[in-house]
């Protein structure tokens, strides 16, 4: 007779999965580019079908600072409100693009810097909201202890994996930045931008 048991915590996913989903997709560090530009383009979509944005109005702005190895990427879209950011950036596979209306649809696009980056700095806020989300995931540490996991057979599960090594924070911002900003990676609050290795080498 079949177990009658129920499965739905005895699934277990190993850590390679974020190898899966970063540098076993995206063998090319080149298509980090085309997945944060992918990701503001489709926002802009968004923004102009809502009356955010009039047609033509939409920006993607790419600020490479090879001296430091980083590089920004921003756009005046939809941004993401405060409510929302945590559930929509802290997700695997979890897309709210319907398939064949939109460039991206998997919902792990934004991990794509992972296998590449030093650090990646998401930051977004929502036209009308003074507050401005900010994600910090620092891949280095992820890649280790993938490492770890592969050479050791360490235990650590996605969860733990990506807890130690991703932080949150809110910033106030005045009234006057109610222009809805950054998706893909972006500037901290300080000026600095996100690290990155092979994609500034060319």
């Amino acid at each position: 007779m079949p177990d009658s048991v129920p499965l739905e915590n005895e699934l277990e996913i190993g850590l390679n999965i974020i190898e899966n989903i970063t540098t076993g997709m995206y063998r090319d560090s080149r298509a980090i580019f085309r997945e944060y530009i992918q990701n503001a383009c489709d926002q802009i979509d968004r923004a102009v079908e809502s009356g955010l944005l009039a047609p033509g109005e939409g920006q993607v702005e790419i600020h490479i600072d090879s001296a430091n190895r980083s590089i920004c990427i921003e756009d005046n879209a939809t941004g993401i409100p405060a409510a929302q950011f945590r559930s929509i950036l802290y997700s695997i596979g979890k897309s709210t693009k319907p398939l064949g209306e939109a460039r991206g649809f998997r919902g792990i696009g934004h991990w794509c810097g992972v296998g590449y980056c030093a650090q990646l700095i998401f930051t977004a806020k929502a036209k009308g909201e003074q507050t401005e989300s900010v994600m910090i995931c620092d891949a280095e540490t992820i890649r280790r202890l993938v490492n770890e996991y592969n050479a050791h057979h360490a235990e650590c599960s996605v969860n733990a994996a990506l807890a130690a090594a991703t932080s949150f924070r809110e910033n106030r911002v005045g009234k006057s930045r109610s222009t809805p900003t950054i998706s893909g990676w972006s500037c901290s609050g300080s000026g600095t931008c996100t690290p990155i290795s092979a994609a500034c080498s060319g």
